[in-house]
């Protein structure tokens, strides 16, 4: 296996493994400040495999349309399927291991296992109060009975300098807004409830809007879960993006270089799951 190196707490996509027993001590970042009450009552809403006791996961995944995207860069024509296989311990994180291509071809296996990333975040959400903690929070009310969290960075030298989120009347957080020295970046998330997760939440859309420098990225991802001895996993995770120039024929206009105005889509499959 290829590991794939970062804080295996935070192995990709939006929230907490902690229970609402824990909610007193309200968790901490990387920086050591606690995040707002509001953002760690949200994550204890939603739906994690590693709060129900998985100490250990394995899976494969198929991405048809990444092997087309390969082969139309030009650099590695002869590419036909794309298939992984995926672990994951709390000691080591994710780790990936790209199926079929022969020996070598490191730069193209990094280049796959880094487009299969955004879709693992659906697999393990990812902990917003640890994003959280390391800014400092203005609240203000929000519609039906959410509120508005504006933060601001403790420390000036961080990338995203602010930060705003804001939560439903459900209590869980819809709409993320960073801002970084070069743009601006909203995301939207869609929550719902799935039978078998007692009442905790799973994300089954979201958009993302990137706006940097002259041009605009769009993300748009719904998420298939299925049943997996009582947890949600991913089954499906089905992506659209689309880069356009604001402005240019209603801002409709692709980007040069970028995908047509239909924009590209990627689909990825996740079976064979093992859970200890």
């Amino acid at each position: 296996m290829d590991p794939v190196r970062g804080p295996p707490a935070r192995p990709a996509a939006l929230l907490l493994a902690a229970c609402a027993a824990a909610l007193p001590g309200r968790p901490a970042g990387d920086d050591g400040p606690p995040a707002p009450d509001e953002v760690v009552l949200a994550d204890a809403r939603r739906h994690d495999p590693r709060a129900r006791g998985v100490r250990r996961l394995s899976f494969e995944a198929r991405a048809p349309g990444f092997a087309k995207r390969i082969a139309e860069s030009g650099s590695f024509p002869d590419v036909r399927s794309v298939r992984y296989r995926v672990s994951w311990t709390p000691a080591k994180g994710f780790g990936i291991e790209v199926v079929g291509l022969a020996d070598g071809f490191e730069v193209l296996k990094g280049r796959l296992r880094g487009m299969l990333m955004p879709s693992l975040s659906f697999v393990f959400p990812r902990k917003l109060a640890r994003d959280a903690a390391p800014y400092a929070f203005k609240r203000s009310a929000g519609k039906d009975g959410g509120v508005v969290l504006k933060g601001a960075a403790r420390d000036p030298r961080r990338d995203v300098r602010e930060i705003e989120l804001t939560t439903g009347k459900d209590g869980l957080v819809e709409r993320v807004r960073t801002w970084f020295p070069a743009g601006t970046r909203v995301t939207t998330m869609e929550h719902r409830r799935l039978p078998w997760t007692g009442g905790a939440y799973v994300v089954s859309k979201t958009r993302s809007e990137t706006d940097l420098a002259w041009r605009r990225t769009v993300v748009e991802t719904e998420v298939e879960y299925v049943n997996v001895g009582g947890l949600a996993l991913p089954g499906a995770v089905r992506t659209r993006t689309e880069v356009v120039v604001p402005g240019r024929d209603g801002g409709k206009a692709p980007a040069a270089g970028a995908p047509g105005a239909g924009g590209t889509e990627s689909e990825v499959l996740f079976s064979a799951y093992k859970v200890e």
